[in-house]
């Protein structure tokens, strides 16, 4: 019951003007899925370059004329997160330590141990860009952060990690926990 009065395209009420606005949805639509064809074209010539192509910066880089670069504030952070998960810290321990130093996430709150799940499986941090879930990769396309062999270390210690998800859950050391 509600009728739509437009300024720029003045349509009739009799069923000439009925025609005339669905020909003009029908243009607004083909026009809109072009647009949107054009846009994710656009992405994807981006992502094989190695340009961002939007979303959110990874913390330890910034974009500058779509090109990732290391943030010399945030990056710091990054190392000290995948030295420390490396080395057997737990990640409410560097949260803590993170917080304790006065240091926040990208969106200025404080870091909680689940925020490090994410950073320490992205592989930007060892200058390896992946878009679209690898369907595209390049190598070296990002200045990296960490080096491969700590990547990898932290990568074994996730594995070790899921052998074991409940671990850490029971308040009470049963003679099989992790065995079984």
């Amino acid at each position: 019951g509600v009728r739509v009065i437009s300024a720029s395209e003045p349509i009739s009420d009799n069923p000439e003007g009925a025609l005339v606005e669905g020909i003009f949805e029908a243009l607004d639509e083909f026009y809109s899925k072009s647009l949107a064809q054009d846009v994710r074209r656009g992405m994807y010539e981006n992502a094989t370059k190695g340009l961002s192509v939007g979303g959110t910066v990874p913390l330890g880089y910034v974009v500058v004329d779509k090109q990732y670069r290391i943030d010399p504030l945030t990056a710091p952070i990054v190392q000290f997160v995948f030295e420390s998960y490396a080395d057997g810290v737990s990640c409410a321990n560097i949260a803590a330590e993170l917080n304790r130093r006065g240091y926040s996430n990208q969106k200025g709150k404080p870091f909680q141990k689940d925020s490090f799940k994410g950073m320490l499986r992205n592989p930007r941090y060892v200058g390896k860009y992946v878009y679209k879930g690898g369907e595209v990769v390049l190598e070296n396309a990002i200045p990296a952060l960490v080096s491969q062999e700590l990547f990898d270390r932290v990568q074994r210690r996730f594995e070790r990690n899921k052998k074991s998800p409940a671990a850490s859950r029971g308040s009470v050391d049963y003679l099989l926990t992790t065995r079984l």
